[in-house]
């Protein structure tokens, strides 16, 4: 299951990809989609651990720790 270049892993359904060019909206899209398609075939809502952050310009990326 993919929407652009974000993809659900082959490995662990747990895990989504970025296949290199995947936008936020790429992976809200698929987490949605995931959401839906659970809760359609198994009855169960899943929840989501993320927290959003908005993208602002103005951050200095080179401050940022990844």
């Amino acid at each position: 299951m993919s929407i652009g270049a974000a993809r659900v892993s082959e490995k662990h359904a747990n895990f989504l990809v970025n296949d290199g060019a995947a936008r936020s909206q790429d992976m809200q899209a698929l987490i949605a989609l995931v959401k839906k398609q659970v809760y359609e075939k198994l009855g169960v809502q899943l929840q989501e651990e993320v927290q959003y952050v908005p993208c602002s310009s103005w951050v200095d990326t080179a401050s940022v720790l990844f």
